[in-house]
């Protein structure tokens, strides 16, 4: 299931009510991804190259804090490694990863 939707459609809706005073959110951005439009969008083009951003979403409302989806991490070359398969790897490679944790430290 695509959280992503149903994501936007909380935070605006919850941006948009009185219990909205203390919220905050931000997508924090890990890495980003060179792949093939077709990746990206229905109809997409095969040869047309696009940029895919990998983000975190930070959530704060007064004094919680919430961080859904946390996107690229420290263990991310050892798993792309190992458990992509080799013929998605060349369409698939990422660009340098910070990730969220270490920006939020």
């Amino acid at each position: 299931m695509n959280m992503r939707p149903l994501i936007l459609a909380l935070l605006v809706v919850l941006a948009g009510s009185s219990q909205a005073a203390g919220l905050r959110f931000a997508l924090v951005k890990t890495a980003e991804t060179e792949t093939r439009d077709a990746f990206t969008v229905a109809g997409g083009d095969w040869t047309e190259k696009a940029i895919a951003n990998h983000v975190a979403v930070l959530i704060e409302h007064h004094a919680a804090t919430l961080l859904l989806d946390t996107s690229l991490g420290r263990q991310v070359d050892q798993q792309f490694e190992s458990q992509m398969p080799w013929y998605d790897k060349p369409l698939l490679r990422y660009g340098q990863v910070t990730p969220v944790r270490d920006q939020l430290d």
